[in-house]
């Protein structure tokens, strides 16, 4: 008992000297030298857990050191140790050096061992788990401890501050550095890369001219300061100057970790095994000639399978690692480790690797890696493959699995990427297995980036920094598989040059930041999606010439074939000028291989440089389109669009304006209009590339040979012109095209829409059979845009169309009748129509600041021809006459407005705008479509709709929208919206973040001729006047209850915030089912199952069905039925309004449970319902009895008077003959129009459900106004 005091107080003496306290001094410790067994070569060594030891001696060759206790090597002597492993188990540690005592002396622990040894597992395995921890090496295992720190001062490595040229002897550093004679230290290439002139085939990437690699490892003479003197000159010059500057790297540190020297030959090395051990703290290290090459989970230093380390601050810092076998640092399945001021040079393989995608909340703060090396396929040593997976034939300098982690300050220098984020779908490997038992729903390929900041690469042989090609489970990265991320997700700082491939190859939706991106090889940021590039320079060419002569496309930024329009703002472009060998200069290019939405571009700054580019090779592709949505990079005041083919461009018959430049930028550029364009892809099913159209052995029946051509001939049918607005002859890319050797690629055009096209198609000039399948389909500026499309066919042929989903279309007997489900074959003209109509996509977001945008998808249509003896090809004499189209079978009003200073626009006021507005209006679709163009772009301008009279101040119909210089929007008609628009009391207005109430504003009036529709009696949303029987209309109706279905991290309830004074339902839920249930035998009574709906972002994305008594009805997505549009600002509810025989039931069933999911919806949704309820109604359609031209308001039907109680005031005089007729607005109510007619305006209730409108089949075309009188407005 007695004994208990004296045992704590050394407790206490041994727990400080962990922790701080120099173990030298401390006379308790069993001295190594005490122990004579342990002084004796080929000594087996075990530290008990009742010893503590201090190595005061270099022992001869050991066997083993195994640690139960702890071991303490301090400062007062050099140490060598030389053994085949150091093992520390469960209470044991092994400290190397302490805080207060650090290693200023040189501690080097060497492991030797031949490679025949390595299926031996020396070291036993972990008790925890039975990980086999393998031989030649140092493994601490669970519960261990291992300390080490060697003395640093200063940076691990900084930066040139001036160039170093070759056979210079001395470096001017950016920081003083407190290295010593002696040390090595590196100095990074800032040329190209390295390349081989005869790689093997598996690393064909490296093939070249034999260029040198120029990072060089180098000894010092002497520091003074941040001046270093070499004892041999330099090889190469190393750039400091114009955004590069060569990273300098200290190797040497005096506590060594090393393979011993036959590990060389045999590239089997030592290895440092870490699990989860009480602390691991390494400091002021080095690792050389470590990592077992070709052997899984054998490397310099790996933390294995630890999980969550938050809180056990493990670290790496001021350490190096060099001249390795395999790997650098590796994290597997690890969570809060923290790697910092690390400097890696040399190895096979990837370096930092993130090793199976399940690591997150790792930091990687100021680490330096340069030069990996590829492990071929072909590489088997000692009967063995050295590549353990199959991406190390494409080394990375950063292996990045797991976006949940953070990156700041690196440097990635050499390989084939310096940065590459191959996100798997799932975890891979081992730690799949942990994910599917823990959390199966985790997504590497789709979690946030926790932060990319101010990280550069450079010299990669390939991509600076790689965001594609997922890694699959066994270690292989093909593609297909991008960053699944949003445009929240943010790359900030990058510097990236000297890349052979992109500064920054980026897929999907992501946002890159304030990056610096200089003499890339082919451009600077590749990217597609919903993505954007911004407040970041680019430079085409610098004065670092470097050594190695690479003729490169000069271009910025590239899109690539698919996905969102991209986003180009506040960035700065220099020296964008220089021919390359037929390649063309400049900040904005296009890919064009693909179909491509308009990409955006502004507030952008050349010096010295093309705004945009489109080289040769990409004439014919068709699919390059940027619009300058403020016209900073065109000079064309109120924005261009900027096409990449003369061959491919169409305009309406009376635009004027587009010019093209035969050198560069090799571009058609259009001043911006209301049309906009569309691009249109004709492709082929049932191939798995996205547009391949023509087999290569065989076109309808005939052999072709390799090298040839698509040639097509676009005809404009409303216009009866083969010539002139669009193609005599385009050509799609040749038939044989690097990898894709197989078939054809795409024939993709541009043109604005609403437009009537025929294509014809021809090889070369004896053959001019259409293909016998293809898919056809457009991309858009905007949601609204349509398209009719003719293709000829013998009158033999037989027709299958389907739409995206594989549904059949049904053929028509008319061209009046198609539509986006049907088509139609005209044996008169051997034409086969069918119908594209771009809907709102998926999103409609603001992306940043400055750049917004409202695209549109279209629907998708696939086309199979059967025809006599597999030829289908029409009468030649047929194709040669002139087709004659028919007439637009559907109303297409249009109306106009100029946009000027709104009433809440005082006239001191030091911001004034101009622009216009048009709108079509279709009756068929009950859609208004809306575009906008005006000048305030820098002032965060949003988009809204409202009603009421000229200058009154009206009231908002829909919530503001993101609005850039050229905006295009889709709304729904609501009777609000009809009665405003007929009777001249609809306007828009451009809010800003100087006039949040109305900045610029513009009353719309028809444009021609336009056809009023009779609305008849509408009927209240709360009280609907039909047969109806309510499920929910404030509270369930008894019997009925709803929840989710076992879904634990979903919720539901109710909430006030509701359609009609009650309670509505709200639930939030992520990939499950929300079901509202009871029993309710329905009938043919009712024939509409209606709701009211809200979601937080507006857009409509879950789907529906319905459960019986018996069984299941299909699933609906919701968004095709959300007819009524938002209702007012106060409520944001749309109307779903599902006809009942969608669902395919039946006439009558007993209804069991409504069932509303979100299966891969992504993000979790919050949803409110109101008002569910069936129902009995007729469906809406328009009379339209009433004429108005020019601007003439009609007699409003309704009878009733305005809400305005405005002065008389007078309203905007167009300055063209087609301009509206100017219209007062009287105390009373009533218009006036400048003929002297007097018209009642309607007033109409806040908050409507959809009019009923009784058809007469009057049918008007509509009337377009040119771009030359849309610009004489705008420029007013």
């Amino acid at each position: 008992m007695q004994r208990q005091p004296l045992l704590i107080v050394l407790g206490l003496v041994t727990l400080s000297l962990v922790y701080g306290a120099c173990p030298s001094t401390d006379s308790t410790l069993i001295r190594w030298s005490s122990v004579n067994d342990w002084m004796t070569k080929g000594a087996q060594v075990e530290i008990s857990s009742s010893q503590n030891v201090l190595m005061d001696v270099s022992p001869p060759q050991l066997q083993f050191i195994n640690i139960f206790g702890t071991l303490y090597i301090t400062d007062t002597i050099d140490v060598n140790v030389s053994t085949k492993y150091i093992s520390v188990y469960e209470g044991g540690k092994l400290i190397i050096g302490t805080p207060d005592c650090p290693i200023t002396k040189k501690v080097v622990v060497s492991f030797y061992g031949p490679r025949s040894n390595h299926s031996v597992s020396d070291m036993g395995v972990d008790s925890f788990d039975g990980t086999s921890m393998g031989s030649k090496g140092l493994s601490v295992r669970t519960n261990g401890t291992l300390i080490v720190n060697g003395w640093y001062k200063g940076p691990a490595w900084t930066n040139l501050a001036q160039i170093a040229t070759a056979n210079q002897s001395s470096l001017v550093l950016k920081d003083p550095v407190f290295w010593k004679a002696g040390d090595q230290i590196i100095v990074t290439s800032t040329d190209y890369s390295e390349t081989i002139k005869n790689p093997l085939s598996s690393v064909s990437w490296q093939k070249g001219n034999g260029d040198p690699d120029q990072t060089e490892c180098v000894t010092v003479k002497s520091v003074a300061g941040n001046v270093v003197t070499l004892s041999a000159p330099l090889n190469y010059t190393h750039w400091a100057g114009h955004y590069q500057y060569a990273e300098v790297g200290l190797l040497t540190r005096r506590v060594v970790f090393q393979g011993d020297d036959d590990s060389t030959a045999e590239e089997f090395g030592g290895q440092v095994l870490l699990r989860k051990a009480k602390k691991i703290q390494i400091i002021g290290a080095e690792f050389y000639r470590m990592g077992q090459k070709g052997l899984l989970g054998r490397y310099p230093i790996h933390f294995h399978f630890i999980h969550d380390a938050a809180g056990l601050n493990y670290t790496v810092a001021q350490s190096s690692s060099h001249h390795n076998f395999f790997r650098g640092i590796t994290i597997h399945e690890t969570y809060g480790v923290t790697i910092r001021d690390f400097v890696a040079y040399k190895t096979n393989g990837h370096m930092y690797f993130l090793e199976e995608g399940g690591e997150h909340n790792n930091e990687f703060d100021h680490n330096l890696g340069a030069v990996a090396y590829p492990i071929a396929d072909e590489e088997i040593n000692y009967g063995i493959p050295m590549q353990v997976i199959p991406s190390d034939n494409e080394p990375s300098i950063f292996w990045i699995t797991n976006p949940d982690n953070i990156f700041t300050n690196n440097a990635a220098v050499g390989s084939k990427f310096g940065f590459w984020f191959t996100l798997p779908t799932f975890p891979i490997g081992a730690s799949y297995k942990y994910w599917q038992s823990y959390n199966s729903k985790y997504r590497p390929d789709s979690l946030p980036l926790k932060m990319f900041y101010n990280n550069t690469a450079h010299s990669s042989t390939s991509h600076c920094v790689f965001i594609d090609r997922g890694v699959n489970q066994d270690g292989s990265a093909p593609g297909g598989n991008p960053y699944w991320g949003s445009n929240s997700v943010v790359f900030q700082k990058t510097t990236a040059y000297k890349c052979r491939g992109a500064s920054v190859w980026s897929i999907t939706d992501l946002q890159h930041s304030g990056g610096v991106h200089v003499d890339s090889g082919d451009m600077s940021v590749f990217f597609n999606g919903d993505a954007a590039i911004h407040d970041s320079i680019f430079v085409g060419s610098s004065a670092n010439l470097g050594i190695v002569p690479y003729a490169r496309r000069q271009c910025g930024i590239s899109t690539y074939d698919v996905g969102a329009p991209q986003h180009s703002y506040n960035n700065v472009f220099i020296n964008f000028t220089t021919d390359y060998k037929g390649y063309y200069a400049g900040g904005q290019c296009g890919q064009g291989s693909g179909l491509q939405p308009i990409s955006r571009t502004y507030n952008n700054t050349y010096i010295n440089a093309n705004p945009y580019t489109m080289s040769n090779i990409n004439l014919g592709k068709g699919a390059f389109v940027w619009n300058d949505v403020d016209g900073s990079s065109t000079k064309i005041p109120g924005g261009a669009v900027v096409i990449s083919s003369n061959q491919l461009i169409s305009l309406p018959a009376n635009s004027t304006g587009c010019t093209y430049n035969t050198t560069s930028p090799m571009a058609w550029v259009c001043p911006s209009n209301g049309y906009g364009h569309v691009q249109a892809a004709f492709t082929d099913p049932t191939s798995s590339r996205s547009y391949s159209l023509y087999p290569a052995t065989l076109l309808n029946g005939t052999v072709l040979p390799a090298a040839r051509h698509i040639r097509y001939t676009l005809v404009d049918m409303a216009d009866r012109k083969r010539t002139g607005s669009i193609s005599a002859a385009g050509d799609g890319l040749p038939c044989i095209s690097g990898n894709y050797a197989t078939s054809c690629e795409a024939i993709l055009f541009n043109m604005p829409p609403k437009r009537m096209i025929g294509v014809k198609f021809t090889y070369n000039s004896d053959f001019r059979a259409s293909p016998s399948q293809f898919r056809l389909q457009i991309g858009s500026l905007a949601p609204g845009d349509w398209m009719y499309v003719a293709i000829p066919y013998p009158t033999s042929a037989r027709f299958q169309l389907t739409n995206e989903k594989g549904d059949n279309m049904t053929q028509v007997s008319s061209f009046a009748a198609v539509n986006i489900s049907t088509f139609y074959y005209d044996s008169s003209t051997e034409l086969l129509w069918a119908f594209l109509k771009a809907s709102p996509s998926s999103f409609s977001t603001k992306i940043a600041q400055d750049v917004s945008f409202n695209i549109g998808s279209s629907n998708v249509v696939n086309i199979q021809a059967i025809c006599s003896q597999n030829l289908c090809q029409p009468t030649l004499s047929k194709l040669q006459t002139t087709y004659s189209a028919p007439s637009v079978p559907f109303v297409e009003n249009v109306y106009y407005g100029s946009l000027k200073n709104s009433q809440v626009v005082p006239a001191t006021a030091a911001i004034t705008g101009l622009g216009f507005a048009q709108i079509w209006h279709y009756p068929i679709w009950n859609e208004i479509h809306v575009a906008i163009l005006h000048d305030l772009s820098a002032y965060d301008p949003t988009l809204s709709l409202g009603v009421g009279s000229y200058n009154s101040a009206g009231s908002i119909l829909s919530f503001p929208i993101p609005g850039t210089s050229l905006s295009k929007s889709i709304f729904q008609t609501t009777p609000v919206l009809i009665s405003a628009l007929y009777t001249g009391n609809l306007f828009v207005q451009v809010n800003t973040s100087s006039f949040p109430r109305g900045h610029l504003r513009a009353q719309l009036y028809c444009s021609g001729t336009c056809k009023q529709p009779v609305v008849m009696k509408e009927t209240n949303v709360c009280r609907p006047a039909t047969n109806t029987y309510y499920v929910f209309n404030g509270t369930l109706t008894r019997g009925w209850n709803a929840g989710v279905y076992n879904l634990s991290w979903e919720s539901f309830g109710t909430s006030t915030q509701s359609l009609c004074g009650n309670a509505s339902l709200i639930t939030t839920f992520y990939g499950g089912q929300y079901q509202i249930s009871g029993l309710f035998d329905l009938n043919s009574t009712y024939n509409y199952l209606e709701f009211y709906i809200k979601t937080a972002s507006g857009i409509i994305n879950p789907k529906i069905w319905l459960r019986t008594n018996t069984t299941d009805s299909i699933s609906l997505n919701l968004k095709p039925y959300a007819l009524d549009g938002q209702l007012d600002d106060a409520s944001g509810f749309q109307l779903v309004s599902i006809p009942l025989a969608d669902f395919k039931l039946g006439s009558a069933f007993r209804l069991k449970t409504l069932i509303f999911n979100n299966y891969g919806g992504g993000a979790p949704i919050t949803v409110s319902f109101d008002q569910i309820r069936f129902t009995t109604k007729t469906a809406a359609t328009y009379n339209f009895g009433t004429t108005l031209v020019a601007g003439v308001s009609p007699s409003s039907t309704t009878g009733s008077t305005t809400a305005s109680k405005s002065t008389t005031t007078a309203a905007p005089v167009a300055s063209t003959s087609s301009a509206p007729v100017p219209v007062a607005t009287t105390t009373s109510g009533k218009q006036t129009t400048a003929a002297g007619t007097t018209t009642s305006s309607a007033s109409i209730p806040a908050k409507q459900e959809e009019s009923l409108l009784v058809s007469t089949g009057s049918v008007v075309h509509s009337c377009y106004i040119g771009l030359v009188i849309l610009l004489s407005v705008f420029l007013l």
